[in-house]
């Protein structure tokens, strides 16, 4: 009923230190507006508009981070000549490599590089089966970039899970594109960029959740490109530390865009010899070691 009678309109509030007081003010005639400062209507606090400007500072704060982790994964700058070229004669592949990152034995993966002067960085190719392969296309096997970019992730994800107490991974996708590889006869591929985090508890048999505050134990990014030949698919991945990402992003793209999934097959005059090796390696423009 005092809603009735009253229209929020001519109805003024205001909190005193006894409760509630109602402040009215004659009805307002037809088009008239309410003037700044009459009773029962607040002018816009001080306070109301430094929040309102602060929200305006954040939210184009929060913009400009977003626009930090935007990636398109171009890059201008020429491959190094002092490179290494990597050819898997038996699987196909081909990937250019830096002076200082060297090979590693490890299990599971077809090939694996590190960078000996920063082991945050290392990389490995992951090939599908020959036998039970049956890829047809990107777009048809894993949809959109972006979709393949949530497939990637979840995997990823799988791949750290751990048995430790109070663990938590989170992963996001930063960018995902595709591209084709001109130097491979056209081929396609869908280039990835996926940011994991993961957050360690100090006392993992803590009783109450205030004696397991977790706290950030790594944050990776992970570089990965994708493709299709002969119904196998083919992943390069490269891995760094979040802070490493955009001091070393010109090399990671190269090494990136460098993958191709064929044999580059440079020196013809060396096949014969080498048939039956898997992989060799070479400096750009010299003969095979």
């Amino acid at each position: 009923k005092i809603a009735a009678a009253f229209s929020r309109r001519n109805l003024g509030l205001a909190l005193s230190a006894g409760g509630l007081v109602l402040h009215g003010r004659p009805p307002l005639a037809w088009g008239e507006e309410a003037q700044e400062g009459e009773a029962g209507v607040a002018a816009p606090s001080s306070a109301l508009a430094s929040t309102q400007e602060a929200t305006a500072d954040d939210a184009g704060a929060a913009t400009s981070a977003g626009q930090a982790f935007f990636e398109d994964f171009k890059t201008s700058a020429p491959v190094p000549t002092d490179w290494y070229e990597f050819e898997d004669l038996y699987d196909d592949y081909f990937v250019l490599t830096p002076p200082e990152w060297t090979q590693v034995t490890t299990a599971g993966a077809d090939m694996c590089y590190r960078n000996i002067e920063n082991v945050e960085q290392n990389m490995f190719v992951n090939l599908s089966s020959k036998s039970f392969s049956k890829f047809t296309s990107l777009a048809q096997d894993f949809g959109t970039p972006q979709e393949c970019g949530e497939v990637y992730l979840q995997k990823y994800l799988g791949e750290f899970m751990s048995t430790r107490i109070g663990i938590r991974r989170e992963g996001k996708v930063l960018a995902a594109s595709e591209r084709v590889n001109s130097d491979d006869s056209g081929r396609q591929f869908y280039d990835l960029l996926i940011n994991i985090t993961s957050y360690a508890a100090r006392n993992q048999y803590g009783i109450t959740s205030g004696e397991r505050v977790q706290e950030k134990e790594w944050d990776r990014y992970f570089l990965t490109t994708i493709g299709i030949q002969g119904e196998r698919l083919f992943e390069l991945r490269l891995q760094c530390a979040e802070e490493d990402y955009k001091k070393d992003r010109e090399t990671l793209l190269a090494i990136l865009h460098s993958f191709a999934l064929q044999a580059n097959s440079d020196f013809p005059e060396a096949q014969k010899e080498l048939r039956g090796r898997k992989k060799f390696q070479s400096i750009i423009g010299s003969a095979p070691i």
